[in-house]
């Protein structure tokens, strides 16, 4: 007899409507890309990342934090809350690069690039003087993974897209009167 083995495809990755990125722990940072969204899929992904030492993941808007019960070297300093800090400032500029005279006007920012720029990219450094783990780094499309400082940035950038707005239409209410 013939033993026949059945593949059952993993219900994180492997799905074909999945999009899924091989350099992701669980194929994908932010859940909602998984094809089934159901406890089982969800659960097997956090724990893949968990395992790969990934403690933050995305589901939508919202950021799931799991409690590594450890220390784990290089997930929080200045230049890593930079490097998110340089992202957000390239997306609220429409995706555009900071200019040489932008980085040499604020010499807090990290002299690095995502690897798809054609210079080789220095990697930064954490407080301690350490590397930043690679999974902290840019992903092959040129954006960060999800973390808390992600998050962080993109509520204070909401807040004064809010402040202008509200600033704007006071501003455009006087004009009429």
């Amino acid at each position: 007899t013939t033993a026949t083995t059945t593949h059952m495809p993993n219900p994180a990755v492997g799905q074909p409507a999945t999009k899924i990125n091989d350099e992701i722990t669980g194929g994908v940072d932010d859940l909602i890309g998984l094809t089934h969204l159901h406890e089982p899929a969800i659960l097997h992904a956090l724990r893949l990342r968990y395992d790969a030492d990934i403690i933050y993941t995305n589901t939508g808007p919202i950021l799931l934090a799991i409690n590594p019960f450890k220390t784990m070297e290089g997930v929080y300093g200045k230049n890593l809350m930079d490097l998110y800090r340089q992202e957000g400032q390239e997306r609220s500029h429409g995706g555009t690069k900071q200019s040489q005279s932008e980085i040499m006007a604020n010499p807090s920012l990290p002299q690095t690039q995502s690897p798809n720029d054609k210079a080789s990219p220095s990697i930064p450094k954490t407080d301690q003087g350490g590397t930043i783990p690679a999974i902290y780094l840019y992903r092959s499309n040129g954006r960060l993974p999800p973390h808390v400082y992600k998050a962080a940035d993109d509520a204070y950038r909401a807040m004064i897209r809010g402040i202008e707005m509200s600033s704007a239409m006071k501003r455009g209410a006087r004009a009429r009167n």
